[in-house]
């Protein structure tokens, strides 16, 4: 009965340690407030950010190969962005929220484990457990002499004239 008695109260001991612990080293906090969705509002743009927003850059863009974001129709993430395994030691600007497991802060706004999204064309992020990765998107070569880039599009596409000339050629040949 002692023995029993004596795990319990080491037990209890150890919990108050550790839960002592994590109170003296987290920072005081007001709560926050729940944002609503108030559709889009002016204010708090690039060039007036408050000041309790940190500023943050993006990773430069690396180019490792290609990636393979699978989502799903639920919109889970299926895969891993695989173009990001011989990144290695590269940290990212964005950071982590601290005592929360699985959520990330990107540009003043929390982040989700799972989250994707994109800060710049070109380059999504997600959220996983904790840690922000970014990926630039990779594009195909293309084997037409004259290409262009659509607005609004990272990669470059045959321009319209190319594509007419395959196009009345391929006509041209089946006649």
């Amino acid at each position: 009965m002692q023995a029993t008695s004596l795990v319990h109260y080491f037990l209890l001991v150890s919990l108050c340690i550790d839960f002592c612990q994590n109170e003296t080293s987290a920072p005081l906090r007001r709560p926050r407030r729940r944002m609503r969705s108030r559709g889009l509002r002016r204010g708090n743009s690039a060039g007036h950010r408050s000041p309790r927003q940190p500023r943050t850059k993006l990773p430069a863009p690396v180019a490792v190969g290609p990636s393979i974001p699978l989502i799903n129709i639920d919109d889970s993430v299926m895969g891993v962005f695989d173009s990001l395994i011989g990144v290695g030691g590269q940290e990212s600007s964005y950071s982590v929220l601290p005592g929360k497991n699985g959520h990330c802060t990107a540009n003043g706004m929390i982040l989700y484990d799972k989250a994707v999204w994109s800060p710049k064309p070109c380059i999504t992020c997600l959220c996983s457990k904790g840690e922000v990765i970014c990926d630039t998107t990779m594009c195909h070569p293309l084997k037409c002499p004259q290409t262009m880039i659509p607005a609004g599009e990272c990669c470059p596409v045959c321009s319209d004239t190319e594509i007419n000339r395959r196009a009345r050629s391929h006509i041209d040949c089946n006649n």
